[in-house]
């Protein structure tokens, strides 16, 4: 969350932003759930599966200018295997780096249907495997921090790649488990019309 906080307050000091002139969008995309990355691998349960997620994100807050005119979303990910799903609202800002192509992190919170704790205790033969089946959430509802690399494909449509994380804060916040959530995917926007 550090690093993508830091991404967001460098590309903002080293580039005018180019805010997109956009109305409200709706998005489809397919992800990869619960991927391993790094050092992060034992912490990985077996869940998998792809994510179909669908999003609607709202014009640019012009009263948020202060903020650098963020645009609202709201977004469900069902888990086609029948693992961790979630739903999710928060905010999105938009670069445009180079013609054509968009840079987008975001922040919010999401509610999902999964494992908080393992049901078993740690004394019981069944607690290493619930945990393997399961991601530990900790939390009910946890931060969603997301980054997208975006193109145009003309008619105010995109296809793009997407990164989101899912964490309750972890001892930052004083939760006990906190396996989380890594996705990666693709997804494709068009405006409403």
């Amino acid at each position: 969350m550090r690093r993508l906080f830091a991404l967001i307050c460098m590309t903002s000091l080293l580039s005018a932003p180019a805010w997109a002139q956009e109305g409200p969008s709706w998005r489809i995309g397919l992800v990869a759930h619960n991927i391993h990355i790094g050092g992060y691998g034992d912490m990985q349960s077996r869940e998998t599966g792809p994510n179909l997620e669908v999003e609607a994100v709202g014009a640019p807050l012009r009263g948020l200018s202060w903020l650098w005119t963020p645009r609202p979303y709201a977004m469900a990910s069902a888990n086609l295997s029948g693992d961790t799903s979630f739903a999710a609202t928060g905010l999105y800002w938009r670069w445009r780096p180079l013609r054509g192509w968009t840079l987008e992190p975001g922040f919010g919170l999401a509610l999902h249907d999964g494992a908080l704790h393992n049901r078993y205790p740690d004394t019981d033969p069944r607690a290493a495997d619930y945990a393997h089946d399961h991601q530990l959430l900790g939390t009910r509802y946890l931060f969603r921090d997301s980054l997208a690399l975006d193109r145009d494909i003309g008619g105010g449509r995109t296809i793009g790649i997407e990164f989101e994380h899912l964490s309750n804060g972890g001892k930052l916040f004083g939760h006990r488990d906190n396996q989380s959530l890594n996705e990666l995917g693709v997804r494709f926007s068009s405006p409403f019309r």
